[in-house]
Formats: structure tokens, sequence, C-alpha cells
């Protein structure tokens, strides 16, 4: 019966799982078991060690695209904040002049398109800002 070498060993290690494989028959199969069982072992680590370094990166590059799309995302709500708040002062100027004006049909539905769209981001980003921003501007009407 010839002995398998060493690759032979693990390879099949590697296949049947190391810690399944009983190849020790006499001394010298033991010190090639382990010596093969050591290896796949080793084999093994090295892999994990390259997973979770992809997996650093990946986290890392992740991180960098998150802060990314929330400066993308406050830019935008601050922006449209901006709009809305300059479509309802034009329309309350507008509507001094008079109601059948074309432009303050045009304002009226930028200034409704901007506030669904900042609702729907309220929510989306569960904060309160476009809320609190409205009962800003109920308060500096009123003063």
């Amino acid at each position: 019966m010839t002995q398998p070498t060493r690759e032979e060993l693990i390879n099949f290690m590697k296949k049947h799982g190391a810690e399944n494989v009983d190849s020790i028959t006499d001394e010298q199969s033991v010190i090639r078991h382990f010596r093969a069982q050591s290896k796949v072992f080793k084999d093994e680590r090295d892999e994990y060690k390259k997973q979770r370094d992809e997996l650093i990166e990946d986290i890392a590059k992740l991180r960098v695209r998150n802060k990314e799309l929330e400066d993308m995302w406050c830019t935008l709500k601050n922006e449209l904040l901006g709009r809305y708040e300059f479509y309802r002062f034009r329309l309350n100027e507008l509507q001094l002049e008079s109601n059948a004006n074309k432009a303050v049909a045009i304002y009226r539905g930028a200034k409704s398109n901007a506030s669904v769209i900042l609702y729907r981001m309220d929510k989306l980003d569960g904060t309160n800002e476009f809320y609190e921003f409205l009962d800003q501007m109920e308060d500096d009407t009123n003063e």
C-alpha cells in the first residue's frame, strides 16, 4: 500500500475537510497528517484574512459613498427649501396683483411640487425639517 503524497493529502483534506480526514496509520503518517492538516488550516486562515481585508475595503468605500450621498441629500433638501420659500413669497406678491395671472398658476404648481417632494424627503430621512421650516415661515409672517 503506497502512502499518499503531501499534496494529495492536502487536496483530499481540502475537499473533505481537514477535521474529517483520518490518515494516521503509523508514526510517519502522523507527522505527514499533521503537517498536511496545518497547511490546510493555514490556507483557510489566509483565505479568511483575504476576505476580511476585502470586506474592510468595501466597508470603507461604502462609508465614503454614504457620506457623499448624505451631503448630496442635504444640498438637495436645502435647495428645495430655498425654492419653496421663493415660490411662496413670489406667489404672495403676485396674488396681490391679480388672481387670474398666469404666473400665479405657475408658482402655485411649483410650490405644490416642492412641498410634495419635501414632505417625502422628510419621511425618508426621518426628520421634520420641512414642518419646522413651515412653522418658522408662519411665525415670520405673523410677526
